[in-house]
């Protein structure tokens, strides 16, 4: 019976030692699925127009029929980085003199608590947050059209 206590000393310490569990890593933000972003561009020269609607999960659609699906991550950064070049604080009308070529903007947040809609026009005159955050939803919505896939045409 000695010879069997050693083993079974030696299995009950060694049990006891194992490592702890792995930590759960921090999951990336998520945007959840109520949240709404749409951007509208008109003006220019040319007289261009267009829309885009940006959802939580990931899809976004264009009023040319195009579509796109990104990850809801990429949603969430987009949101937060609008948020705090400071859309919510921001007046919901900022045309002060009319400009025949320039652009136009209308951005509407729902943030999944509060909803807000900006309309501006770009006379070059714009405060620095609303600049920022037409340049955040600009580079966005042209990396889209310039990603290595084609985007789909009609639902997604």
């Amino acid at each position: 019976m000695a010879g069997l206590a050693l083993p079974l000393l030696l299995l009950l310490a060694a049990a006891g030692c194992a490592a702890p569990p792995p930590r759960p890593t921090e999951p990336a933000p998520v945007a959840p699925a109520g949240i709404e972003i749409t951007f509208e561009l008109s003006g220019g020269v040319g007289g261009q127009y267009a829309l885009w609607t940006i959802q939580g999960d990931g899809r976004i659609t264009r009023d040319n029929g195009e579509s796109y699906t990104i990850p809801p991550e990429r949603v969430a950064q987009l949101l937060d980085e609008i948020t705090d070049a400071g859309f919510f604080d921001l007046r919901a009308v900022y045309k002060e003199v009319e400009c025949a070529d320039c652009f136009s903007y209308v951005i509407a947040v729902n943030d999944g608590r509060r909803t807000h809609r900006v309309s501006m026009l770009d006379n070059g005159r714009l405060p620095a947050p609303a600049e920022q955050v037409v340049m955040l939803l600009r580079d966005f919505v042209s990396a889209l059209a310039s990603a290595p896939s084609q985007p789909s045409r009609g639902a997604i």
